[in-house]
């Protein structure tokens, strides 16, 4: 063949590495701290603690877990209370209510299960 009538096909070219100067320059956005929206918490009763009356309930992405365990705490009238996400594990009280219904939050709610004894580990 002859080099002068051949077609030369594009070469791909080969992507750059990507450096620190790439990076898109995403700022921080607390829009959940500007507007404050009204999260859905589902309270499950556990074992041997009764069911409240009320299971469902609204309360601001703002406010910290400690509000919804003091708030279960006075319903219940008990200052010993195991508290759970999806039957899973027990958060912290500093955590904020709306970082725990991004993270663990599903259809539109977020589940608490209690109970008056260690249910889940």
């Amino acid at each position: 063949m002859n080099p002068a009538t051949t077609a030369r096909l594009p070469i791909p070219s080969t992507p750059k590495p990507f450096s620190h100067t790439d990076k898109p320059n995403f700022a921080p956005t607390l829009a959940h701290s500007m507007t404050p929206s009204p999260i859905v918490v589902h309270l499950r009763a556990t074992g041997d603690a009764p069911i409240l009356k009320q299971a469902k309930f609204k309360i601001l992405g703002t406010d910290k877990f400690a509000k919804v365990i003091d708030f279960l705490r006075r319903q219940l009238h008990r200052d010993t209370l195991f508290v759970y996400l999806n039957s899973a594990f027990s958060p912290k009280p500093d955590d904020l209510v709306i970082d725990l219904y991004d993270n663990f939050g599903f259809d539109g709610k977020l589940v608490v299960n209690y109970a008056y004894s260690m249910a889940w580990g």
